[in-house]
């Protein structure tokens, strides 16, 4: 059985923890020694270069003159869209044709809420259903937005063959909010990014430190885009109040603004924060190992789950976590980190405290529960590897 494993055109470093995540999980693919029956090649729409061990194959429909111009303007991301547009159309109107004659059997779509070939039989991956299970945020509420998302959930999903759920929590929440069978959800735990194996000696990580003006165990860190679910303002709020009794502390923000920014960074001034709260963009991934292992803590402060990935990469660095109290986060540490209500600041000043008192129990607590974690990537595998087999059996009964 031959799947293709879909690499799409649009993802690089600055998209955050889906990249990472994305990124890790192709290179493990493309490493892994799958079960006989089971063919696994990358498809694409794109003709930049890739270098893979297995076979990539570029999907495309289009004049030949086309797929040349198409190559030659790769890197102009309007005309590219564009013509990545017309193409899907072309092959959705051949009702897949041009991916049978690729000899493909079934997609694997690596990313949530991606499928360009809803009748092309498919296996799908979700990380959240964020729309249904927490609150009305305005990067879900745009009216455009929340009809794509009601229409995949609703007319395109439960035509997958098989989901691809990031833990028990996120295989819950797709029951609770679909009509989807348990029978087609399967759990594959999400894993770190490629920061957590990284190798740093500790002069680099003391001049990332100095570079910055911090002090190891003097702070708390927040990776996580600007988006108004993420909670800083929560974060700022409590951190405000923290300070009364640790002034030697700091509040150290990475991420790309997503729209709330600004705001957040006013509430700061507002709150003459800004001497002791640090807005560093996106970073490096060295200079993110650095931070988690100098840290006093993670706060993963966000209110969407099941799941993220920052606290994972924390428990595999060896940092500390407090992290908003949902069902994946503590799938995720068990009884390793602090959960905090996020309607509560008080919560979360409380956990901050004690975890200033209790760090060297917490970090002992964090490596106990990483060495007994399921959510490391070489599970994760394993666990797609028996999947694919159980899907291919289903694919084997028509042509």
């Amino acid at each position: 059985m031959r799947i293709g494993v879909w690499l799409p055109v649009d993802y690089n470093p600055e998209s955050g923890g889906r990249f990472s995540y994305f990124d890790k999980l192709v290179h493990a693919i493309d490493e892994y020694n799958f079960e006989n029956e089971i063919e696994i090649i990358f498809i694409t729409m794109s003709l930049q270069e890739m270098s893979f061990k297995k076979e990539v194959k570029v999907i495309s429909s289009l004049p030949t003159q086309l797929y040349f111009i198409k190559k030659i303007f790769q890197f102009s991301s309007f005309l590219t869209q564009l013509l990545n547009y017309f193409d899907k159309k072309i092959i959705k109107g051949k009702k897949g044709k041009a991916l049978s004659k690729a000899g493909i059997d079934i997609i694997y779509y690596l990313r949530q809420r991606e499928c360009h070939f809803p009748d092309f039989p498919f296996i799908s991956t979700n990380w959240d259903i964020g729309h249904c299970s927490t609150f009305p945020f305005p990067e879900i509420t745009g009216k455009s937005k929340n009809k794509s998302r009601t229409n995949f959930y609703q007319d395109i999903l439960p035509r997958a063959l098989m989901i691809f759920a990031d833990s028990e929590s996120g295989k819950q929440e797709l029951l609770k909010y679909t009509d989807i069978g348990e029978h087609r959800i399967s759990v594959i735990p999400i894993f770190s990014g490629n920061v957590s194996s990284m190798q740093m000696q500790n002069d680099v990580m003391e001049n990332t430190l100095l570079k910055f003006g911090l002090c190891a165990n003097k702070y708390f860190f927040y990776p996580a885009q600007f988006w108004a679910h993420k909670n800083h303002y929560g974060l700022i709020s409590a951190f405000k109040t923290f300070l009364k009794n640790h002034n030697d502390y700091r509040l150290v923000l990475c991420g790309s603004d997503k729209g709330n920014l600004k705001y957040i960074n006013t509430t700061i001034h507002k709150l003459g924060l800004t001497d002791f709260v640090l807005f560093l963009g996106f970073i490096s991934n060295e200079e993110m190992y650095a931070l988690y292992y100098n840290a006093t803590a993670l706060i993963m402060a966000s209110w969407f789950g099941p799941t993220n990935m920052p606290p994972i990469e924390a428990m595999e660095i060896g940092c500390p976590v407090i992290c908003s109290d949902i069902a994946g986060h503590s799938e995720i540490l068990g009884d390793a980190a602090l959960y905090f209500d996020p309607f509560d600041d008080n919560s979360l000043i409380h956990a901050m405290n004690e975890m200033t008192g209790k760090y060297e129990e917490f970090k002992r607590r964090i490596g106990d529960q990483n060495s007994k974690s399921i959510f490391k990537i070489e599970n994760s595998m394993k666990l797609i590897n028996r999947n694919m087999k159980r899907v291919a059996i289903i694919r084997r009964n028509w042509l």
